[in-house]
């Protein structure tokens, strides 16, 4: 219990709540699909999914940190992830 509370004292960002969450409790659903409830997102894959959108922001896409990104998509979890992506790239999301 004392190494999650060290851990939660970390936290400063939101993506910094799904880091340690992940580590904690990666195999937990984090997002159920409220159209179809089969469908769920562990905490692991969103985490995943959320840090290959900040390598390809940074490291393809080229952009460059405190730069804004546009997002328009539908209504899905992966929306999520890529908020949490550009915060962990230190981008800021319209």
């Amino acid at each position: 219990m004392e190494e999650i509370a060290r851990e939660l004292s970390k936290i400063e960002t939101f993506h910094d709540l799904l880091l340690i969450t992940s580590n904690f409790h990666g195999d937990k659903v984090a997002i159920i699909n409220a159209e179809n409830e089969s469908k769920k997102v562990t905490f692991s894959q969103l985490r995943n999914t959320a840090l290959k959108v900040s390598n390809f922001l940074l490291e393809e896409a080229g952009l460059k940190k405190q730069e804004t990104v546009g997002i328009l998509m539908p209504n899905r979890w992966e929306h999520i992830a890529i908020h949490i992506g550009t915060s962990l790239s230190r981008l800021a999301t319209n």
